[in-house]
């Protein structure tokens, strides 16, 4: 939930920022403008790091019991 919230957070900034320096205004607003884009694009590549970064080995291990019951059930444990 918190991902999607900084997505549209992160997609607002960067709008935000190609506005500002799409429309022809002054020097301080074209700087405030390639700052959000700056910041907008740090912040959504520090996401895509964090959501590809290798899974902790108990994610693993609970895919591997849960397989194990599929095995033994013919049921996925989540399908309650």
């Amino acid at each position: 939930m918190w991902r999607r919230v900084a997505y549209v957070v992160i997609g607002f900034a960067f709008l935000a920022g190609f506005m500002m320096l799409s429309i022809p205004t002054s020097a301080p607003i074209a700087d405030v403008g390639t700052a959000l884009l700056t910041v907008s694009v740090l912040a959504m590549l520090g996401l895509t790091v964090a959501l590809l970064r290798p899974g902790s080995g108990h994610d693993r291990e609970r895919e591997v019991e849960a397989r194990e019951i599929f095995d033994r059930t013919g049921r996925w444990p989540d399908d309650d």
